[in-house]
């Protein structure tokens, strides 16, 4: 299990947000934190999206703890096999049942 400083609150975040929202992984640093409504663009290949809604069908979705915890697992492991950004941001590129985490 690896460690991410701040997803808990950013899972939380994104949960109580009925509306457009992101959490963003930084690989790097590893951090993770949530932006809801206007969502920023990071041209950064180490921070990744990990999970995301729209604001018209999705906006009621919601993540749990332990299926958060095991898509961030997933990324981060093709991220450190050198995936670049765009395949991990999708889930169409992941084997069947890790796209079946991905996707909510």
């Amino acid at each position: 299990m690896i460690e991410i400083k701040g997803l808990e609150d950013a899972r939380k975040e994104f949960n109580n947000w009925q509306g457009a929202a992101v959490i963003f992984v930084d690989f790097e640093d590893m951090t993770a934190w949530c932006h809801v409504s206007e969502i920023p663009v990071y041209h950064d290949d180490s921070i990744i999206v990990v999970a995301g809604k729209d604001n018209l069908y999705e906006r009621n979705n919601r993540v749990g703890k332990e299926r958060l915890d095991n898509i961030v697992e997933i990324v981060y492991k093709k991220y450190k096999e050198g995936w670049p950004k765009e395949k991990l941001e999708e889930p169409m590129y992941y084997s069947t049942d890790e796209a079946k985490i991905l996707c909510f």
